[in-house]
């Protein structure tokens, strides 16, 4: 798709030409009537100037690969070498999965480095590039567009921690110093975890002013719960897309593998599938990493296409952890159990399929006296294709967080930056074992 636009110098000739011309024909003088005839006369050989230009145009461009493989919520930058023969007064890039973030600029040859962070995961195109091209006075721009022809395979973030988790419960190996996973198991209140610089949207209550004043840097203090006897755990995999699908499957397991990393027994029940899946956290860790790989969190992609082919058969080795069957059960019933041994309750949901559900429950173990704390996603009507279902999921989920509050559920969101913060620990850890 290609366009010829008028610059401003092009509009000023033309208003001087129409002018011009109004006024020498009304007042029939020739030297006006001239001066028109020339401003035009320059605007259709630059014009023509141009044509010929883009008849003469040889462009080439050199991505360094047409497949780019990333994770969700990972950046990756890639080089772009655009060649031709005749000026480019400017260069832009129409994407919804990346920008340019620098660019050199010689007589035939234009480097562009592209920043490539898409949302969320699936199958994208990287985009397309704007070419602009001047004629020879500058009073047309020729408009050319250009596919980059890179395609842009996103994987859910939730299959490497998965993954990572199996390699993990197999071998029962673990970084050295890292046994602290970033998780949903921080919280605004209980004791001291660590420290970190301040970003926007932090409590100013957090900030710890001494650390601040000997840095000379705004650091806060972040603090975990403190855990008594074990964690019980309620996974509702129900989900509307890849963004809802990726969140909630991700939390679900960074709670699971810092409770195993710290030796804290976890209870793990299937909300949706009235199941008991696990009494252990070994076990609990397995079971939710096979269930997150067998969910269709992108429906044209999967999970072994990640791992090279040696590496295939090392994760069906994986994938044989014997566990032990589930077990139907009736919540109701296991309430009382969770309440005697004092067990800290954390449920993972989309909400907006099962909010009256998730009430009830809610509503029930905080009568026994039980902390309940909710991992939702943020915005999960961004999952919604029609605007008007959407608009109802909106108002679904901030009613539904409304009475959560009022009964007393710390709602924790799950926000991007935690999420960066755990893919960057699944790479490590990935290196590591594998």
């Amino acid at each position: 798709m290609t366009k010829v636009r008028l610059t401003q110098r092009a509009y000023a000739l033309l208003s001087v030409f129409i002018v011009a011309t109004l006024v020498g024909i009304a007042s029939r003088d020739i030297v006006l009537l001239s001066i028109a005839t020339i401003f035009a006369t320059v605007l259709a050989l630059d014009l023509i100037s141009l044509r010929v230009r883009i008849a003469k145009m040889d462009l080439s461009i050199e991505p360094e690969s047409h497949v780019v493989k990333l994770w969700a919520s990972e950046k990756k930058s890639m080089r772009v070498e655009l060649r031709s023969n005749v000026p480019l007064l400017d260069v832009e890039l129409e994407s919804t999965i990346s920008s340019i973030k620098s660019r050199t600029a010689s007589r035939a040859c234009t480097v562009l480095e592209l920043e490539i962070e898409p949302p969320y995961a699936g199958r994208y195109r990287l985009g397309e590039l704007l070419l602009y091209i001047p004629s020879r006075f500058g009073t047309f721009l020729y408009v050319h567009r250009i596919d980059l022809g890179v395609e842009v395979l996103v994987y859910p973030r939730a299959w490497l921690l998965a993954l990572v988790t199996l390699t993990l419960a197999r071998t029962g190996r673990y970084i050295a110093g890292e046994q602290e996973v970033p998780s949903y198991v921080r919280s605004s209140t209980g004791i001291y975890y660590t420290s970190r610089e301040y970003v926007p949207g932090d409590p100013i209550s957090r900030i710890d002013w001494k650390a601040s004043t000997r840095t000379l840097k705004l650091v806060v203090k972040e603090f975990r719960e403190e855990v008594g006897g074990g964690e019980l755990l309620i996974f509702d995999d129900r989900c509307l897309g890849p963004k809802t699908c990726d969140d909630i499957a991700s939390a679900a397991l960074s709670i699971a593998l810092a409770s195993y990393l710290r030796s804290i027994p976890i209870t793990l029940v299937s909300l949706n599938r009235r199941q008991l899946l696990a009494t252990d956290s070994l076990t609990a860790l397995v079971i939710l990493a096979k269930q997150v790989l067998e969910m269709k969190i992108v429906e044209d992609l999967d999970p072994y296409e990640i791992l090279p082919p040696a590496t295939r058969r090392e994760l069906a080795t994986l994938l044989e952890i014997k566990v032990s069957e589930p077990m139907e059960i009736e919540l109701e019933k296991i309430i009382p159990r969770i309440a005697s041994i004092g067990t800290s309750t954390r449920i993972v949901t989309t909400l907006i399929h099962n909010v009256y559900e998730v009430l009830n429950l809610v509503e029930q173990l905080k009568m026994k006296g039980l902390e309940v704390s909710i991992y939702v996603p943020g915005k999960p009507w961004i999952d919604v294709r029609d605007l008007e279902n959407a608009c109802i999921a909106y108002q679904t989920y901030r009613l539904a967080l409304s009475k959560l509050e009022a009964l007393g559920c710390r709602i924790e969101v799950i926000d991007r930056d935690v999420l960066r913060k755990q893919l960057n620990y699944a790479t490590s850890l990935k290196e590591f074992l594998w």
